[in-house]
């Protein structure tokens, strides 16, 4: 029992914190991307399995490495070359943020404490170098490794926390921006409906558009089933309108009323004719779907070899998307 406790007491927090998040990056990574559940299951548990054996041996070294009473120049040196491979890989590569700067303030302490170190050993072969005894430089070569640690501990937690920000509907300045354009494209409508409603009690006819008698064969009775520019507007069940059997409610979504008339227009003299803005009516009631379901409204910044995006839509929707994306 006591070998148990003094094991539990020797534990080092900072590798025990590491390894717990190495795990969590393995798991989250392997559910991120296409694996089998089979596979996923070995690469965990072998994982896993190669931390448990090796566990007393590098908790043991990383303990040396904190009393600052450890010594191995070439793993020292591994250190170094890590951190310069690190740093030309984020020079030459677009990469987030967060990760560009915890990659170059690893590099800039580990290049400052390189120096000293080199100082250091400088000055005990040449008298008139010295600055401090050689035992620093076992102090200062701990010291990179401590730093080396930290800096994993700190890039696991960035991991986590972008894959918990891409995965989470969270507020952002964007959003915002967003909500603010769709609250001043409301109040922006309503103002253009009085003007309309005003234009039209004094015209007393409908406007021009409305002049256009729809193509169809198949309208019975025509004149009596055209709405008027008002009546169309202020249509009360806007979710169930329906024209030639089919439910078109979506043309109220747009913010332009021309846009709205013509789009009725257009739906009278063909159902399947594209829209105002390109699409067809099922073409916008699929963007609308893949637009609910991302919660997002710019559709060009989709990246479609996220596992994320394919697993929220239909196959129809991804097909409809590379082909409006331009995969």
């Amino acid at each position: 029992m006591k070998e148990v406790i003094n094991f539990i007491k020797d534990i080092n927090g900072c590798y025990l914190v590491l390894n717990i998040l190495f795990l969590i990056c393995l798991y989250l990574y392997l559910k991120n991307n296409k694996v089998s559940k089979l596979k996923k299951r070995i690469i965990f548990i072998t994982f896993f399995l190669i931390n448990i054996i090796t566990f007393p041996y590098f908790n043991g070294v990383i303990q040396s490495i904190f009393r600052l009473k450890y010594l191995s120049v070439k793993m020292y040196l591994l250190v170094v070359a890590i951190t310069n491979l690190i740093t030309l890989f984020t020079l030459n590569k677009k990469i987030k943020l967060g990760y560009s700067i915890i990659n170059y303030t690893l590099f800039i302490l580990i290049i400052i404490i390189f120096g000293s170190t080199l100082a250091v050993v400088l000055g005990n072969q040449f008298e008139e170098l010295y600055i401090m005894d050689i035992s620093n430089a076992v102090t200062l070569i701990d010291l990179s490794f401590v730093i080396f640690i930290l800096y994993l501990i700190i890039l696991t937690i960035i991991y986590i926390g972008y894959y918990l920000f891409s995965n989470h509907s969270i507020i952002t300045k964007k959003e915002i921006v967003q909500k603010k354009e769709i609250i001043k494209n409301f109040v922006q409508l309503k103002q253009e409906n009085k003007n309309l409603k005003k234009q039209i009690s004094k015209e007393k006819t409908p406007i021009s558009i409305w002049k256009q008698k729809p193509k169809s064969k198949n309208l019975k009775n025509v004149e009596e089933q055209i709405l008027t520019s008002e009546e169309l507007l202020n249509y009360e069940n806007k979710n169930h309108f329906s024209i030639h059997g089919v439910e078109c409610g979506i043309i109220f979504e747009d913010s332009n009323p021309e846009n709205i008339i013509k789009n009725y227009h257009i739906l009278l003299n063909d159902i399947h004719a594209k829209l105002v803005n390109g699409f067809t009516l099922e073409e916008n009631h699929l963007l609308k779907s893949i637009c609910t379901k991302l919660q997002t409204g710019n559709l060009n910044g989709i990246d479609l070899n996220n596992a994320n995006v394919l697993n929220r839509v239909s196959i129809e929707e991804y097909n409809f998307l590379k082909k409006i994306i331009g995969v």
